[in-house]
């Protein structure tokens, strides 16, 4: 009784995920159409063919190239298509980062569900409307998330293949969000935070310094994302792009460590206060009010819809809660299975 309640909650997560996303990125998905640098990304492949994808890329993110030529091969001109592209990719995103955090809370599914959630919606994403340049972006937020979850599952599994299988998925899903997004290696901290959670809930009794080391442990295989790709950038790539050049950045490190530790102290809080607390109010108050009334209406009417879904949702878990006894799954403490 209790596994068939867990898989009926977790076929309500997953579904109540693909219509709240839906809800949020796809009413009038067909009207539209190239935003910002869409343009001349368009402009480009129709003038140069997929190729030209290769020579806009080469000087810093060459693996964007590839992207972009399949996509251009696969939709031509037309914007829908990877518009529909970029919300698949997000949907996964939410689904992937569900996978995840059932991972780390498998006894609180309810912050794994509100978690999923606030990932696939956040705010902050609403800027990239632009269903053509983001592609990358989307992509790397997707495969960092897949990268997270298997390394998870290769810390939690005891075989030795089933260990060098999911080792080996893992660095390789996290060389590719790299490769889209050099920048966003700093996911590689919230990499070990997750192994450390892990480790902590294997045996929370053991005390915090063996924790540390544990978990140290645990996480080296996953070292190999960070280190063998900054390897490859800063040894083997012949960046050509100054604003995307690591070494560039890690030289005024060295000739300046004081003042320019301060100055990276200083864009990590305002990374932070953006992500944490303006991504939920900037992007509203920038561009609800400027939209026409009809569609400030429908806006309000799909949050209201959405506000309806959950809690249908949540009065019908906690009725097959109750209707079995209890026996559904915890949604009290974390980490312990």
């Amino acid at each position: 009784m209790r596994l068939r309640n867990w898989n009926k909650a977790l076929l309500a997560d997953i579904a109540l995920i693909i219509v709240l996303t839906g809800l949020a990125y796809l009413p009038r998905i067909h009207e539209l159409n190239y935003y910002r640098d869409d343009w001349y990304y368009m402009a480009d492949g129709y003038s140069g063919g997929p190729a030209a994808f290769h020579e806009m890329f080469w000087i810093d993110r060459p693996a964007r190239g590839y992207v972009f030529d399949l996509l251009f091969r696969a939709f031509g001109l037309s914007p829908l298509p990877y518009h529909i592209t970029a919300f698949a990719w997000r949907l996964l995103s939410g689904l992937a980062a569900l996978w995840l955090f059932r991972l780390i809370w498998p006894s609180n599914h309810r912050a794994a569900l509100w978690g999923s959630l606030l990932f696939a919606l956040f705010p902050g994403y609403l800027w990239w409307v632009s269903g053509i340049e983001y592609q990358p972006m989307i992509l790397s937020a997707l495969f960092e998330t897949v990268s997270i979850a298997l390394t998870v599952m290769a810390v939690r599994a005891t075989g030795r293949l089933a260990r060098l299988v999911l080792w080996s998925a893992s660095i390789a899903t996290g060389w590719f969000y790299l490769l889209m997004v050099d920048y966003a290696i700093g996911m590689e901290v919230f990499r070990y935070l997750c192994v450390y959670l892990v480790v902590r809930s294997q045996d929370p009794s053991t005390s915090k310094p063996r924790i540390l080391v544990r978990s140290f442990r645990s996480w080296l295989p996953a070292s190999l994302v960070g280190l063998a790709f900054l390897g490859w950038r800063l040894l083997v790539f012949a960046n050509h792009r100054e604003a995307t050049d690591v070494g560039i950045q890690l030289g005024s490190l060295w000739a300046e460590p004081v003042q320019t530790g301060l100055w990276w102290l200083v864009r990590l809080i305002q990374s932070t206060t953006n992500e944490v607390a303006f991504a939920w109010v900037v992007p509203l108050s920038r561009w609800l009010f400027g939209l026409s009334l009809a569609e400030i209406v429908t806006g309000l009417a799909l949050a209201l819809a959405a506000l309806g879904i959950l809690a249908v949702d949540r009065a019908l878990r906690h009725a097959v809660t109750h209707a079995g006894g209890g026996q559904g799954p915890r949604s009290g403490r974390c980490l312990h299975p």
